[in-house]
């Protein structure tokens, strides 16, 4: 009968490392690993930004960005923090990597209250653009634009009594 035979106490030591081979490979994998960028994004991505305002150009300061698709089969959404100057950034699987091409529907939510307390300012946006079939906001993402894009924010509606 023919065992496998794995040399567990083989010491690198004709190399003078005095650690097991084990460790080498293991050390080694980690490497290559980690000098190959890690796993990756499992979506071919293009980068998207922006600008949120309200009608008098002034930048909505904080607050989240999400682009869902509507034109596939399983939606894949991509998502943004809005900056204190209103720019923002997509991304996919992690921060900033961006979105898969396609038509999006998108809602913007407004800054938390903690962002409201850290900044000292509230503002309330109109709620329908929290929510992807009220929004309005429809965009497209292609490999061959520049997906940049402003979105414009309007106020609440006032009721008069």
């Amino acid at each position: 009968m023919l065992k496998y035979f794995a040399p567990r106490s083989f010491r690198v030591s004709d190399c003078g490392y005095g650690f097991k081979l084990q460790h080498a490979c293991a050390i080694a994998l980690v490497c290559t690993i980690t000098a190959s960028g890690g796993c990756g994004s499992p979506y071919p991505t293009c980068p998207v930004s922006g600008k949120v305002t309200l009608p008098d150009g002034t930048p909505l300061a904080g607050g989240t960005v999400t682009f869902e698709q509507i034109d596939a089969e399983k939606p894949i959404s991509a998502t943004g923090q809005i900056d204190d100057q209103g720019n923002f950034r997509l991304g996919t699987t992690r921060s900033g990597d961006g979105a898969l091409e396609g038509t999006y529907a998108v809602v913007v939510a407004p800054p938390s209250i903690l962002d409201v307390d850290r900044r000292g300012q509230s503002v309330a946006i109109d709620p329908k653009y929290r929510r992807f079939e009220t929004s309005g906001l429809r965009f497209e993402v292609g490999r061959e634009k520049e997906n940049i894009f402003e979105i414009v924010v309007t106020l609440p509606e006032t009721s008069q009594h």
